[in-house]
């Protein structure tokens, strides 16, 4: 899938990038030991929460047959974040608001850049949300036999080119405002550092106009900030948790049966994707070995494209068969509710914080 790069307001860079940290636990997050390194390094999950339920003693399920059904949007966090009016706070995150707002968010950037004198070429454009959100999503059998697991078997292209490298006196500052003397912004709070972003330069004002026409990218936003940090930042820990706990080994060894029966050798979906990385690896050794080496041949990239479709649809099929993703869902949210009642004040403080910043924020 290709890859975008957008210059965000500063304002507004914040919170999309946490959207990045935050779509890697959302979309097929891998609970098994082998899988979890990469996706455990998310922070706050949005989706990655579901009993904010303040029901401490409520029965938690169990990883056999309680987690049938279960998806991200069931989460201990977002059914909290629903039942205080905060659902808004989820949907910035599906892409295909995100999409939206980048799009709105880069056309007012070049409107307030052409009004000061100055050319800016959006960084991302409808055609290419359009695009975009074509693609299969994350998780699917679609994205499964299309795209395997997203696995690139050829050299990294030379790189980007920079759309907007910045040109002429005064660019940097009709972008991003005159450089503040001296002015201390570490005691600020959250709410004031985002306000007052809004009087720099044209990221500033189009970060106005996409909170004020985003509901929930402002309480979304507030996460990234010291007092709310730590809190949101648990659920990294919650997945690292959910990763270790014992009751995994049943859903692996179901899933690996499975999977035993296609002729693949995997104790989990981990380690089927990590073979994958090891073939990328081989054939682009030679490559690495001297600066642009000699890259795989077309036979070769054609038959590792080949091998993952072929694994990521087998291991989508397991998935599927043994209800793998529901069954871990349920053991991680077992951790996440835990970790919801252990910092429950935090999380109405954020509440009551978010709601009122995004009444402060309407036009």
């Amino acid at each position: 899938m290709t890859s975008m790069t957008t210059t965000r307001p500063a304002a507004v860079f914040a919170a999309v990038a946490l959207s990045a940290v935050l779509a890697s636990c959302a979309t097929e997050t891998d609970t098994s030991p082998g899988g979890a390194e990469a996706e455990a390094t998310a922070s706050p999950d949005v989706s990655t929460a579901e009993s904010l339920n303040s029901e401490p003693e409520a029965e938690a399920p169990s990883s056999s047959a309680a987690g049938e059904g279960l998806t991200r949007a069931d989460s201990p966090l977002a059914h909290e974040l629903t039942e205080a009016g905060l659902a808004s706070v989820l949907e910035v995150q599906t892409r295909e608001v995100e999409y939206a707002l980048r799009v709105r968010q880069e056309e007012l950037l070049a409107e307030c850049m052409a009004e000061r004198g100055f050319e800016y070429v959006p960084e991302f454009t409808a055609q290419e949300a359009a695009e975009q959100v074509e693609l299969p999503e994350r998780g699917t059998r679609e994205f499964a036999e299309q795209i395997g697991y997203d696995i690139t078997f050829l050299p990294p292209e030379s790189g980007e080119i920079d759309r907007n490298p910045g040109s002429g006196d005064g660019w940097y500052e009709a972008m991003n405002g005159a450089a503040l003397d001296g002015e201390d912004s570490f005691d600020l709070t959250a709410e004031e550092s985002i306000l007052r972003s809004f009087d720099h330069g044209c990221s500033g004002s189009v970060s106005r106009t996409i909170y004020a026409e985003f509901p929930g990218y402002g309480a979304y936003s507030i996460q990234l900030y010291s007092r709310f940090n730590d809190f949101f930042r648990g659920f990294t820990q919650v997945l690292m948790d959910a990763a270790e706990d014992a009751r995994n080994a049943e859903i692996e060894a179901d899933w690996a049966a499975c999977m035993a029966q296609g002729g693949y050798e995997f104790a989990n979906p981990g380690e089927a994707r990590a073979s994958l990385y090891a073939l990328e690896e081989d054939l682009l050794a030679e490559y690495h070995e001297e600066f642009d080496g000699e890259a795989p041949s077309e036979e070769e990239v054609a038959e590792a494209n080949a091998l993952e479709i072929e694994t990521a649809v087998a291991d989508y099929e397991c998935r599927e068969q043994v209800d793998y993703d529901s069954r871990m869902l349920a053991i991680e949210f077992e951790y996440e509710a835990a970790h919801i009642q252990e910092n429950r004040e935090v999380l109405e403080e954020y509440i009551a914080a978010g709601l009122a910043f995004e009444e402060q924020l309407r036009p």
